[in-house]
């Protein structure tokens, strides 16, 4: 059900006959815990990231629902340390003590105790030569103040060593006496974690940019960093990926709008890439995603929690690759790609084999897996050639490369998340004969380092075949400050990855002094495309204003790549004067090229920074595609001025504009035009409409109110917005803290009935009369929420026709319950004999809720428990459960003797102990006690009664959208969801209700063929993970991760685990009535 528990994925799409690498296990359990991050020094020393804290001391939202709306107010990590503060204080102990341990065992559960467990570095060491760990020490210990996340990531870089771990960087030297971190000299930077949020989406895997800075990616707990320049970088509210300088300085958010991408990685020529994981959502899976500097990718951490209301994320398709009519703010994946992407890494060169040189390595963490493949250019961007399977059976998390050319790999070894003491690093390589010869030289030369190389072997060492070596070289030159040595290689060596480095070498050096790298110039016409595009891109990176004339020449290139690095350049060098080629090129572009219209619009942004006049001028521009570039640079600026292209008679040039004004940090100043928009509104794209609609709910007021309902009544707007106008009316006096579009928090003070009434009396009756039935229903609601008392009549005709739809009568029903109408009891009355079941249900609830009449309805309800159809049982026991009388006590007491009996129906026995339960008479607690006990004698038979009585409906909202055990996550159904369990399509053919019930509440009674788990190890001390397929007296048969059968002889095993499904017990996630839906609903699945 959720993602924490998988099952082994099924590789049977991934055309690999023969797995590339093999594995040997380098560290054992002995040596280590819960590991997360990986770095390999170049002496082969491994640092491995240990967790104890995921789950325990580092919450998760999942085991806190009633948190969200709080923590989507977060805008800081302060904000979140002062809400632990109070929600968890000592005076909270008797609420909290349920799932907050004691751990400084002061008898007080609370917010101190989760400074306790400590997260861990460990450093890991072959000391014998002999290729196996034989040592484990803790290289740094005590992080675990109360705000510490999980320790995710991990690098070492010249001496130093990097970590991860929210809220803060850290960064330690290699010859650090071991021992707790020191809080006032080790932290680098501070600020990052601003959310509650998923366990796991923390801070992650490190990487040296070809421009010497540090590079690496946070999860969608955003972050608000005051930096040590004193401004701040924030986005609280998605994940990001950012760069600093290695000392802490000039940090920055380099991209952002990622979910949760673990790791990322450089290829050679410096493209940065990264495999973002999915929300979990129906039709949606992980992202491969070409990182560029500036760009969004679309995700907001409040999208996750939307269930089945408006989702952009999904409505809008900004999950997927491009499409025409896409948002243009995001750059979109290159590829909806794998399942559960943790590791990331790219190959340097003379690692492994020379067949798998310009490979990047992803593993699928729940799946077990670790796939390859290699990217070709794309126009500006990439797409993937390649992918396949290379290694399986390990539930791997992070992946380093060692100076001999291995991959190290941590393995998780656990088939849940919670910390344990049975991690392991694997070595993992292609066999001998295949090994790239490069490698023992490669070696040797990352371990004597470069203090004592001259600046004649760093030049040339910067043609070397590997990416460590050839950064290592370009590094050592800049410290050097050679920079005719640099220019000269850049100039004419024979490597055109020679010329790279050294292009880039003078663009770290230029950063101090633009001096540097200004004789650079003239390569932007060197008749190699990727010398102008490094050159271009390094031009821009030390914001050398003076070249911005070149390189708006260069926007004309051949080559898109070129054009986009030079329009990058020019977001942060040009200025008006370059406005017209950036024009040209982005109306030649189009939506041809997302990413060179990513440039283009940041170049756009960057022009019009000190003169946004400029880019609003151009709403008049006659490329549509030169209007939408507008817009999202205005948005970029948070400029008033961009509500000038709300009237343009682009349909996608409005919806880029409404998404601007309205979503994220909005531009408040425009707000009332895209309200005003909604009066003249141009097209039925629900898009712009439903921004409109919720602009005219967040800013109030009589004419707002007034211009929402008058939508409402427009018989020619599309009937869903008309709906939505109606819903957002009926929320109007205490508007939901989250808007009703992206489900940001946005909180109103309460706004008084008069804006509203004028509203109504103009429209109330008609919208009561509309053809429509879904608009009569929202009228009625509208009119129950607004307690507006000048329609009542009307609604007890609609109550008394029995013609009108059974939603409709409820509705109005239910608002002159709330508006106490003088006339209820009659209409209540009238609807308890109705031939509409769901009216008879509202009015025995109207009833029960109406004070003093409780007791009299007391006979009516014991003869809807006698006659009634089953809805109508349940919600009589659920009216009983409210009337706190002697007569209702004693109708419960007779209805609890008959269930004794056995005389009571399975489909209301859950409804009857819940009213017994709720009405709170001592003798009824103890008959239900007494029950729940004689029935939980088994396992299973406290469960019985979820068997039959569930609501099919609600059970497929649960199955879709709830945010623990939400069974999409890994099953599929109807075509959709993942494949790492069995696929649910045709479950109530295959399965009755009991064993649907024992699959559900014991996951391990009965596994599904090819899904039983199993660990087996061999007496020579190989490992095998599989799922077992058969077993005889003599054999094991298991199937492999990449769905290869392997027979295995008794005889070799010293080993093997108790076959295991990976699904936890459903009742740990739900309750019974929530059980009892679920099956209701996989009934229903043939």
């Amino acid at each position: 059900m959720t993602r924490a528990f998988l099952f082994l994925t099924s590789l049977a799409s991934l055309h690999a006959a023969e797995l590339e690498l093999q594995a040997k296990e380098w560290a054992s359990e002995s040596l280590l815990g819960s590991p997360v991050g990986i770095t390999v020094d170049p002496q082969g020393r491994v640092y491995v990231t240990q967790t104890v804290r995921r789950k325990e001391s580092e919450l998760d939202i999942r085991s806190h629902t009633d948190w969200v709306t709080k923590t989507l107010s977060f805008e800081s990590v302060a904000q979140r340390q002062a809400f632990y503060e109070s929600e968890m204080s000592a005076a909270n102990h008797a609420k909290n003590a349920s799932w907050l341990k004691d751990r400084n065992g002061d008898g007080i559960s609370d917010y101190r105790d989760l400074g306790v467990l400590s997260e861990k570095i460990l450093r890991i060491t072959d000391t014998t030569g002999q290729g196996v760990a034989d040592r484990s020490e803790v290289f740094v210990d005590g992080l675990n103040d109360e705000m510490t996340g999980v320790a995710g990531g991990a690098y070492y870089h010249d001496g130093q060593l990097y970590l991860a771990a929210i809220p803060r960087v850290w960064k330690f030297s290699q010859d650090r006496k071991i021992g707790k971190a020191d809080f006032s000299s080790e932290v680098l930077l501070e600020g990052f974690g601003v959310h509650i949020a998923y366990s796991g989406h923390d801070m992650h895997g490190f990487a040296i940019g070809p421009d010497g800075r540090l590079y690496w990616s946070i999860g969608d707990k955003g972050l608000n960093v005051k930096t040590r320049e004193g401004t701040v970088e924030k986005k609280a509210h998605e994940g990001a990926v950012m760069r600093c300088e290695l000392d802490g300085s000039h940090f920055e958010i380099f991209a952002h709008g990622l979910r949760n991408p673990q790791e990322i990685a450089f290829d050679q020529w410096g493209n940065l890439f990264a495999v973002d994981n999915d929300a979990d959502f129906k039709g949606e899976r992980e992202r491969f995603v070409y990182i560029t500097e500036q760009s969004d990718t679309g995700w907001r951490c409040n999208w996750q929690y939307r269930g089945g209301d408006y989702n952009p994320w999904m409505d809008e398709k900004l999950a997927i690759p491009f499409w025409k009519g896409q948002a243009a703010y995001i750059t979109p994946p290159l590829l909806n790609y794998s399942d559960g992407s943790c590791g990331f890494v790219y190959n340097p060169g003379t690692a492994l084999g020379e067949n798998l040189r310009d490979t990047f390595f992803l593993t699928q963490f729940p799946g077990r897996k670790l796939t390859a493949f290699q990217v070709e250019p794309k126009g500006a961007g990439f797409s993937m050639k390649n992918e396949r399977l290379v290694h399986s059976g390990k539930m791997m998390t992070g992946l380093a490369w060692g100076p001999d050319g291995a991959l190290y790999a941590a393995d998780w070894n656990s088939a849940v998340w919670e910390p344990h003491n049975k991690g392991k690093v694997w070595q993992l390589d292609v066999g001998e004969s295949q090994r790239d010869a490069a490698r023992k030289l490669t070696k040797e030369i990352l371990q004597q380092g470069w203090d004592k190389r001259s600046v004649k072997e760093c030049v040339a060492l910067l043609a070397h075949e590997d990416q460590r070596v050839r950064l290592g070289a370009q590094f050592s030159l800049v410290k050097k400050q050679a920079d005719k040595n640099l220019l000269e290689v850049a100039q004419s060596h024979s490597s055109l990855l020679a010329r790279c480095h050294a292009i880039w070498g003078l663009g770290q050096m230029g950063r101090k002094d633009e001096k540097w790298a200004l004789p650079l110039i003239p390569l932007l016409k060197d008749p190699a495309s990727e010398v102008r595009a490094q050159v271009a891109k390094v031009l821009g990176d030390v914001k050398a204003k003076k070249t911005a004339p070149q390189l708006a020449d260069t926007l004309t290139d051949d080559s898109k790549r070129v054009q986009f690095h030079a329009a990058m350049a020019l977001s942060k060098t040009g200025n008006v004067t370059e406005l017209p080629a950036a024009l040209v090129m982005l109306g030649a572009v189009g939506d041809s090229d997302v990413f060179l219209r990513h440039a283009g619009i940041s170049a756009l942004a960057g022009i019009g920074k000190n003169d946004p006049a400029a880019i609003v001028a151009l709403s008049s521009h006659s490329h549509e595609s030169v209007r939408i570039a507008s817009v999202v640079a205005l948005r970029r600026l948070a400029a008033p001025e961009i509500a000038s292209f709300l009237d343009d008679d682009s349909a996608l040039v409005r919806a880029e504009c409404a998404r601007a004004i309205h979503d994220d940090d909005s531009i408040p100043a425009a707000l009332p035009a895209l309200a005003r928009s909604l009066e003249a509104a141009k097209g039925n794209d629900p898009v712009f409409l439903r921004r409109a609609i919720s602009a005219n709910l967040r800013i109030g007021g009589v004419d707002s109110a007034s211009r929402l309902a008058a939508y409402a009544m427009n018989a020619a707007a599309p009937a869903p917005m008309r709906e939505e106008a109606l819903k957002s009316l009926s929320t109007w006096l205490e508007p939901a803290p989250l808007d009703r579009v992206e489900g940001r928090y946005r909180p109103s003070a309460p706004r008084p009935t008069l804006q509203l009434k004028a509203a109504l009396d103009a429209s109330a009756p008609a919208l009561l009369a509309d053809p429509s039935e879904p608009l009569r229903k929202a009228a009625c609601d509208l009119i129950r929420m607004a307690e507006y008392a000048g329609v009542n009549s009307s609604l007890r005709k609609i109550v008394a026709n029995s013609q009108e739809k059974s939603s409709v009568r409820c509705a109005a029903l239910l608002a002159l319950g709330s508006l106490r109408d003088a006339n209820l009891s009659d209409a209540t009355a009238s609807a308890l004999h109705a031939n509409d079941p769901a009216l008879r249900a509202v009015a025995l609830k109207l009833m029960a809720s109406a004070g003093k009449a409780n007791e009299s309805i007391v006979p009516l309800l014991a003869q809807v428990l006698i006659s009634g159809k089953t809805s109508e049982v349940q919600d009589a026991y659920a009216c009983l459960a409210t009337i706190k009388s002697p007569a209702a006590v004693q109708l419960l007491i007779k209805q609890m003797a008959l269930l004794g009996d056995g005389k009571i129906p399975a489909e209301v026995r859950l409804d009857l102990l819940g009213a017994a339960q709720v009405q709170g008479d001592p003798g009824l607690i103890s008959e239900v006690k007494a029950y729940d006990e004689k029935n939980a004698a088994t396992s299973m038979g406290k469960f019985y009664d979820t068997l039959v009585g569930g609501s099919a409906e609600r059970g497929k909202k649960i199955a879709l959208e709830h945010l623990v055990a939400q069974c999409t996550r890994c099953h599929k159904l109807g075509g959709e969801g993942a494949e790492v369990g069995p696929d649910l399509s045709g479950i109530g053919k295959r399965m009755n209700r009991k064993q649907l019930l024992e699959a559900l509440i014991l996951p391990n009674a009965a596994l599904a063929k090819g899904y039983a788990l199993v660990v087996v190890t061999l007496k020579d001390g190989t490992s095998l993970n599989g799922s077992l397929e058969k077993e005889s007296a003599t054999d094991l048969t298991l199937r492999m991760a990449d769905g290869s059968v392997k027979t295995i002889s008794l005889a070799t095993v010293a080993e093997r685990s108790t076959p295991a499904s990976m699904m936890p017990p459903i009742d740990a996630m739900l309750g019974k009535k929530e059980i009892r839906d679920v099956i209701e609903y996989l009934t229903t699945l043939r």
